[in-house]
Formats: structure tokens, sequence, C-alpha cells
């Protein structure tokens, strides 16, 4: 659910570590929501046993804070699926999630293109660049990334951009 509402933060959880070296009382101290807050105790709770702390030589319960980021990637597939959200129906969207699936990044590019050139979209445009790239089409993927930027697309891979200059 968080996936697909891009919900992503820093969740900071308080744990114990105890006298034997047992992670206990895991708590969150800072939520995002509840799925990641889930998840982030889960995770905690697997983690292997640590040093059991000592003071004056003796085998004492020790307090950790850990903050835990959960950060959506900007890969082609969530790229991808965000717009398959935004567009839901679209025949163009739909065309070029069928090419996207049979790894036809061509034919995947121009359908997004063509979306991206129907609604101004600078997500659409940076997808096509991606996948025009992926075809091997330099010349179509910086016409593409030309659009994104000038569409105010921010998080430009300059791996990208590189191959256009």
């Amino acid at each position: 659910m968080e996936r697909d509402n891009e919900i992503e933060g820093k969740v900071l959880l308080r744990f114990v570590v105890d006298e034997q070296g047992k992670v206990t009382d895991v708590t969150v101290v800072k939520s995002v929501s509840p799925g990641l807050d889930a998840e982030a105790v889960r995770v905690v709770k697997m983690l292997p046993d640590f040093k059991p702390g000592k003071q004056q030589g003796r085998l004492v319960k020790v307090y950790y804070n850990l903050p835990i980021v959960f950060k959506l990637s900007d890969n082609d597939d969530t790229k991808v699926h965000r717009l398959n959200r935004r567009y839901g129906d679209n025949k163009l969207e739909q065309k070029a999630e069928q090419a996207y699936s049979k790894n036809n990044f061509k034919d995947a590019a121009k359908y997004y293109a063509e979306l991206a050139g129907d609604t101004k979209d600078a997500d659409a445009w940076y997808l096509a660049a991606c996948l025009y790239d992926h075809a091997g089409q330099t010349k179509n993927m910086c016409s593409a990334l030309k659009k994104a930027i000038a569409g105010g697309y921010k998080s430009i891979d300059t791996a990208l951009q590189n191959k256009c200059k």
C-alpha cells in the first residue's frame, strides 16, 4: 500500500539489547505509516544477537535508537507503476505496458512518448527516454530527455545526460 501511495520516510525505532544480547522491547519513536512502521519493527526483531553491554564487569541492558529510511527507487519498473496508476485505462498506456512486459523497449518508448506528448507529462517523457536508451535509440532518448527536463522532471540520471553530449 505504501508503494502504491508513494509513501516514504524515516522510521525511528528504539529497542533494548538485554543481558543475553537479544533484541527486546522494540518501539516506534517516530512513525511514518502503519505499514512502514510494522516492516521496520519486523526487520529489527530479525537482527542477530548482539554482544551484551557491560558496566563495571556486569552484563546490562542497553537502549539503542535506530533510524530506518524507506526510499522508493526510481528504476524503470517503479516509473511504469506510477504512470499506470496515473492514467488508468488509457489505451496508449496499455499498449506501452504490454510492450514493456515483453521487453519491447522501442515500442514501449514510442507509446510513452506519444502519451507524454498528449499529456505534457515530464514523468512519461523521462520514462520514454529511459526506454529509448534500453532500445539503443540515442537520438530519440536525447529528445525525450530534453522534453522531460523542460517539463520540470528533477531526478535526471546523469549517465543519460552524458550520452546526449
